[in-house]
């Protein structure tokens, strides 16, 4: 039953759904989809490493997402204080790091030159291209890590500027 503090979408790949309201993420846009503003993040499976990123406006757009410190635990990108505004907060532990991925046939690669950052709590998402980064947009992944390899996650740095 839907409510209205439901958003409802009948999606391309994934039919009708009913969204809570508060489970809804205000992007200011994402580049080549200005259109898409809401999004919503969806497991793909129980066991999956992997989310599906769905867009509220667009029925026909869906990315796949994970966050790239379960493939690359040393990815701790620095994030300025406007890129941590996109997103309405100022720590970084309060945000979520995930990376865009691509599926073909020849393999699984992820976007870390651009990562997506999003703060459920403010229900806040953007996409922030990391300035003088080495990190690749197609970054394909590793071998998985031995269960004993695992390591927990790194927290993104904010990047200071000096004063004037």
């Amino acid at each position: 039953m839907s409510g209205a503090d439901e958003v409802v979408i009948d999606h391309q790949r994934f039919g009708r759904l009913e969204i809570p309201a508060d489970q809804v993420l205000a992007f200011d846009g994402l580049p080549g989809f200005d259109d898409a503003r809401r999004f919503v993040l969806l497991r793909h499976d129980r066991d999956s490493a992997f989310l599906w990123l769905v867009s509220l406006d667009r029925s026909d757009l869906a990315f796949v997402v994970t966050n790239p410190q379960q493939f690359f635990p040393d990815y701790s990108p620095t994030l300025s204080r406007s890129q941590l505004d996109a997103v309405e907060t100022q720590k970084p532990d309060g945000i979520e790091l995930l990376a865009i991925a691509t599926v073909r046939e020849s393999g699984t690669t992820l976007n870390l030159a651009a990562p997506l950052l999003v703060n459920g709590t403010a229900g806040r998402g953007a996409q922030v291209i990391l300035e003088q980064s080495h990190h690749s947009t197609r970054q394909s992944l590793p071998d998985p890590p031995a269960p004993n390899e695992v390591q927990a996650p790194v927290t993104p740095q904010i990047e200071s500027k000096p004063q004037r």
